[in-house]
C-alpha cells in the first residue's frame, strides 16, 4: 500500500493530462517513439524525445519529470548528457491497488 501523504502527492502529480500522458508514452516506448529507437533503451527514454513529443519547452518537461519522479512513478538514469527515464512499475502498482482499496469496490 501507498502511505497517505503519499497517495496525495501521487494524485497531485496526476492532475495534468501531459504528465499522464508521459506515464502512458512510457508504458509502452516501442509503440510511442518509434521513429527515435534510438533513444528507446528498454523501458527507458531520453527526456529529449519525451520533449518532441510533447511538443512543450524543454524545461516544463523537466519540470514534469521532476514532479513524476518526486512521487515515485518514474526513475531516471543518467548517461552521458541524456537522462532517460523509466516507469516505476513497482509504485505505480501499489497506487493502483490503494486506491482499489480505500475507494474501490
Amino acid at each position: 500500500m501507498v502511505k497517505p501523504m503519499q497517495l496525495l502527492n501521487i494524485m497531485k502529480a496526476l492532475n495534468n493530462q501531459a504528465r499522464l500522458d508521459i506515464l502512458m508514452y512510457l508504458k509502452n516506448p516501442q509503440q510511442h517513439f518509434k521513429g527515435d529507437l534510438n533513444y528507446v533503451e528498454k523501458d527507458s527514454v531520453c527526456v529529449g524525445i519525451i520533449t518532441k513529443k510533447l511538443n512543450l519547452s524543454q524545461s516544463t518537461v523537466s519540470t514534469y519529470m521532476s514532479i513524476l519522479e518526486n512521487v515515485g512513478l518514474v526513475c531516471s538514469q543518467r548517461k552521458g548528457k541524456w537522462t532517460y527515464y523509466r516507469r516505476n512499475n513497482e509504485i505505480i502498482n501499489r497506487f493502483i491497488k490503494t486506491i482499489k482499496q480505500q475507494i474501490g469496490d
